[in-house]
C-alpha cells in the first residue's frame, strides 16, 4: 500500500503525482481525515477518511486510473514499434466486454495479443478485509 513512497518521478512516463494526489495519499497513509462526512452522488455515506469516493463506480477517478494504465501499455508497445489499436470494435470475447487494446501483428500462433486493464482498489469495501491481511489479494481476486 505504500509502494508510491519508493517511486521516482519520471515525467516522460507520466510518473508524477499531482499535489492533490500526494495530499490524499499521505492522508490515507496516516489515517487522517480527508473530507467532511457527506453522501456520494451514488447515495452512499462517505466518512471523513473519504475512502468510498476512491472506489465509487460513479466517480471519475476510478476511470482515469484505468485509462492511465491502458495508455501506459499502449505507449510501451509504440516505443517497441509494435502497432496496436485502442478499444477496437467488432472483437468477440466470451464475456462480451470490449478489450482495451489489441496488437495489429500476430503475437503467438498467428493470433494478435488482446488485453484488458483491471485496476482494483484495495480500499474498496469488497477488498478491504482481504487487502489488510494479504498483499496483492485484490489483484488476485480481480
Amino acid at each position: 500500500m505504500g509502494a508510491w513512497l519508493d517511486t521516482v518521478s519520471i515525467l516522460s512516463l507520466g510518473l508524477k503525482l499531482s499535489d492533490d494526489a500526494v495530499r490524499i495519499a499521505v492522508a490515507l497513509r496516516l489515517g487522517t481525515k480527508i473530507c467532511k462526512p457527506h453522501y456520494s452522488i451514488c447515495g452512499q455515506h462517505v466518512n471523513a477518511l473519504g475512502m468510498h469516493d476512491l472506489a465509487c463506480k460513479t466517480r471519475t477517478g476510478r476511470h482515469s486510473r484505468h485509462s492511465e494504465l491502458s495508455d501506459t501499455m499502449w505507449r510501451a508497445l509504440q516505443r517497441a514499434q509494435i502497432p496496436a489499436v485502442k478499444e477496437l470494435t467488432g472483437l468477440s470475447r466470451s464475456d462480451h466486454k470490449l478489450p482495451d487494446e489489441v496488437t495489429l501483428i500476430p503475437w503467438s500462433q498467428g493470433r494478435c495479443l488482446m488485453w484488458d486493464v483491471t485496476s482494483p482498489n484495495t480500499l474498496a469495501a469488497s477488498h478491504l478485509t482481504e487487502s489488510a491481511e494479504k498483499a496483492g489479494s485484490a489483484a488476485a481476486k480481480a
